[in-house]
């Protein structure tokens, strides 16, 4: 799963918060909900905050052992944060390992390999384990693999039967043209059943039209329901 971390206002570095996000998951997956992501930015908005404090600590879970960034998760850090100023990739993986990059783009840029550490000199509120299963329960849906068909597509989403709220915010398409090219000869419009198959949505976030602005905070509302974990 993934989230943002909310930092305190005189220590930007410094996680007062993770918030998680509307998101789809798997195993080795996530995927976040345009609308959920939208959402947090115009709340965190609301509330003073500014993007450097709320949109900054990109932090997400690894299964296993490793928690070295996949080739996905360098692809997603470079798109939706590659125009930020700085910005930091934070990584748990179910072992307790972590890894923390920061890039930044002032002079020439680059990016370091930072340290985690959890900060007990500071004040802080009592853990609410309830809150934390309740907050994870509302933005977290497990997608089972075994269950429900994922193909290797370019950019694919899984309506849920179960709540038809979910069909309200995607296009749908029976051409075939949501699938790669190697896959789209199974899908031929022709045979019996082909409609049906070949019914997905496009997650593609122009709908919202984020992806058309050229600032870090809309590449990043745009474009973060792609994210992806390995």
């Amino acid at each position: 799963m993934g989230g943002f971390g909310v930092s305190a206002e005189d220590d930007l570095l410094l996680v007062e918060d993770v918030r998680l996000i509307g998101q789809r998951t798997t195993l080795v997956s996530v995927e976040f909900d345009d609308e959920a992501v939208a959402d947090y930015f115009d709340q965190q908005v609301d509330a003073g905050l500014l993007p450097e404090r709320f949109f900054r600590l990109w932090i997400h879970t690894h299964p296993g052992d490793s928690a070295e960034p996949s080739s996905v998760d360098e692809e997603t850090f470079e798109r939706v944060f590659g125009r930020c100023d700085w910005a930091v990739m934070a990584i748990l993986a179910s072992s307790g390992a972590t890894s923390a990059r920061l890039r930044f783009s002032a002079g020439p840029g680059g990016e370091i390999e930072i340290p985690l550490q959890v900060d007990y000199s500071g004040n802080f509120a009592a853990a609410d384990h309830a809150a934390w299963i309740r907050e994870y329960e509302k933005c977290v849906r497990l997608i089972d693999l075994w269950q429900e068909p994922v193909l290797p597509c370019d950019r694919i989403d899984i309506p849920s039967e179960r709540d038809e709220t979910d069909r309200d915010v995607f296009d749908f398409t029976d051409d075939g043209s949501l699938y790669d090219d190697e896959f789209r000869s199974l899908f031929a419009s022709g045979r019996p059943g082909a409609a049906d198959e070949t019914e997905g949505p496009d997650s593609d976030s122009d709908r919202r039209g984020g992806n058309r602005e050229t600032s870090c905070v809309a590449a990043g509302v745009a474009r973060s329901s792609e994210t992806a974990i390995d």
